[in-house]
């Protein structure tokens, strides 16, 4: 959604698809962290990193598979199949340079170190929040007595 280089194709049943899952995914995480349905720890986003590293692998999986038997039209779920050109910005620049199994992990890691960085502001920003609200609170009962 923010880099949509190879988001769209001619299809546009499957544009409508691809918004339509990317936006609830947003809508999604964005509320299980407003609504502290998920805790503000480390062992989330390992956990996190855990599902993500499954789901990668099913998308290599897929893309061999697609490589293997099918090698009709375009497949590149994830953007990391090796038969096609990444057009995901700085691992474009890496894909040339690096045999596949490199470059999956580096994707692997440089995304979770990108879910580590939004990780780690998110609970800033809930930490200051949370420390502010009990002095709006105190400021409240001083203003009614």
């Amino acid at each position: 959604m923010l880099h949509p280089g190879d988001v769209f194709v001619d299809t546009i049943g499957i544009n409508i698809q691809t918004m339509i899952h990317h936006g609830g995914i947003a809508i999604v995480g964005f509320s299980l962290l407003f609504s502290k349905q998920v805790s503000y720890k480390i062992n989330t986003l390992i956990k996190a990193s855990v599902v993500f590293s499954i789901v990668v692998l099913i998308a290599i999986l897929l893309n061999a598979i697609f490589n293997t038997w099918i090698n009709d039209g375009t497949f590149n779920m994830f953007f990391i199949n090796p038969k096609f050109t990444s057009n995901i910005p700085i691992l474009f620049d890496i894909q040339p340079h690096v045999n596949a199994v490199v470059f999956n992990l580096i994707y692997y890691f440089g995304f979770t170190l990108v879910a580590l960085i939004v990780f780690k502001i998110n609970t800033s920003f809930i930490y200051i929040y949370e420390k502010k609200k009990p002095l709006k609170e105190q400021q409240l009962q001083k203003s009614k007595a």
